[in-house]
């Protein structure tokens, strides 16, 4: 694959998924708390497969709008050219004479392309129209943007294998009753495998880690620090990560942000969809929870911004809070809960069609 198809790629998926990206955001200040966070991370989904969509396959959708004219047609002639030196070929064979030989068919084809070529540049040349970049342009652009990518994609890579270093010396959890919490817990939320469970160090916010074999964070100090039911709260919310495969997406998120590292828009993106993964393991967790609960999950969540340390802001953790996103959010989620009516999931699904045939 050429240099200049993959930076048109590159150009095209960026500013389509931008587009992307202002018509989710509007649609979230639009509908407001009633845009539940399933239905706001099913449509950062489409904007995150949008901007991952391999260079091989045919990108359509919002690029249509603005189609490059000039080329289709310069391409239109270029094509009559050829057809033309095809139709010598197949007329000659057709008036009984001897059929042209493989060499006087390159020849023919040959001089049929010079006369397209020349007639493209000799059309580009009356229109006063020069290249917009020279060839050694093109491979310092498509440079700049590869080293960019890499020492982002390097540095990720760094942190985690440092992270699973440290992680590897980690005791792991002998109380029996955190144990049998954490199971019951995890089939409760649906998962086939009951994660391990590390201890780390004091007031350290839980979390979790891993994708292919996760395991649940807890800080070492966790039956002084958390009543019962703040613990069955906080354990709801991580198990959720793993229900909803968040680990992988971070994954993803981190991927887009190294590929599309010089748009500022796809930042955002990916920081608002964390915020929005973070609302709906929330949402799910405290919707198999009691009513009474709301409240003092909320508390517990203030006491862990405030006076736990937070695990390192890598792709492979998913913590119970962050220091970076806004937390009064989730207490507005969590203390006055939206009720959603069956037409408005209806009109969700059909605005998500709708997102998705227009992007795709």
């Amino acid at each position: 694959m050429s240099p200049d198809t993959i930076l048109h790629w590159l150009l095209r998926t960026s500013m389509e998924g931008s587009a992307l990206v202002l018509v989710v955001l509007a649609i979230r200040w639009a509908l407001g708390s009633r845009l539940t966070p399933g239905w706001r991370v099913a449509l950062w989904s489409v904007v995150a497969l949008k901007l991952l969509l391999p260079a091989s396959l045919p990108t359509v959708g919002f690029g249509s709008l603005w189609s490059d004219r000039v080329v289709v047609t310069e391409g239109s002639r270029g094509l009559q050219s050829t057809d033309s030196s095809s139709a010598m070929i197949s007329s000659r064979g057709d008036e009984g004479t001897r059929p042209l030989s493989l060499d006087r068919a390159k020849d023919v084809l040959a001089v049929g392309s010079g006369v397209a070529t020349r007639h493209a540049f000799a059309s580009v040349e009356n229109r006063g129209l020069k290249p917009t970049a020279t060839f050694l342009d093109r491979y310092a652009v498509g440079l700049v943007w590869m080293v960019g990518a890499m020492a982002m994609l390097g540095l990720m890579m760094v942190r985690e294998l440092r992270f699973r270093r440290a992680l590897s010396r980690l005791p792991r959890n002998s109380d029996r009753h955190l144990a049998a919490l954490v199971d019951d817990v995890a089939r409760m939320v649906g998962l086939r495998r009951t994660p391990r469970i590390l201890l780390t160090e004091a007031a350290t916010v839980p979390a979790v880690a891993g994708l292919v074999r996760p395991v649940l964070l807890m800080p070492r100090d966790w039956s002084s620090q958390l009543a019962d039911d703040e613990l069955d709260s906080i354990l709801r919310h991580e198990l959720m990560h793993l229900k909803h495969h968040d680990l992988w997406l971070n994954w993803s998120a981190a991927l887009l942000n190294a590929i599309h590292w010089f748009n500022p828009i796809v930042w955002i993106a990916v920081a608002r969809c964390q915020e929005d993964r973070e609302l709906r393991c929330d949402d799910r967790a405290l919707a198999i929870a009691e009513p009474a609960k709301r409240i003092a999950y909320g508390r517990v969540l203030l006491r862990l911004q405030e006076h736990f340390t937070s695990p390192p802001a890598i792709a492979g953790v998913a913590p119970c809070v962050r220091n970076h996103p806004p937390l009064h959010q989730r207490i507005l989620m969590i203390t006055h809960p939206t009720a959603t009516r069956p037409w408005f999931h209806a009109l969700c699904t059909l605005m998500l069609g709708l997102i998705v045939c227009v992007s795709f």
